[in-house]
């Protein structure tokens, strides 16, 4: 629900710290859709780290950095908040993607029930 409005109507929640603050709603929506994803993909992490499957994690993480600072220095001078937004979105998704195909292979868990709560 909280997220629905966030896409909906960011301009009025954003409103409330200031004018200034409502040109950020582009940026808003894209960090809310990475949020929701984020949310959809469950604990992968989490899985890998239990049982001792800390090292795929390790580079999953690097290799989300590594694409998050690439993307920063490209799209931020360009778009402002907007290129931020999308990259710190962009790095998620694909943190999660690999979280989610490292917990599916290495556990031998089918990769729907990775995605089950």
């Amino acid at each position: 629900m909280p997220a629905a409005i966030l896409l909906i109507w960011p301009q009025p929640v954003l409103g409330i710290f200031g004018d200034e603050f409502t040109q950020a709603a582009t940026a808003l929506r894209i960090l809310v859709v990475g949020q929701m994803f984020h949310l959809l993909t469950g604990p992968s992490g989490y899985l890998l780290t239990m049982p001792r499957h800390e090292k795929p994690l390790n580079i999953t993480l690097v290799l989300s950095l590594f694409c998050l600072i690439l993307l920063l220095l490209i799209l931020s001078p360009e778009y402002g908040a907007t290129g931020a937004a999308l990259a710190a979105t962009t790095a998620l998704v694909l943190n999660k993607l690999m979280c989610v195909f490292l917990a599916a292979r290495n556990l031998q868990i089918p990769m729907l029930l990775v995605l089950a709560r």
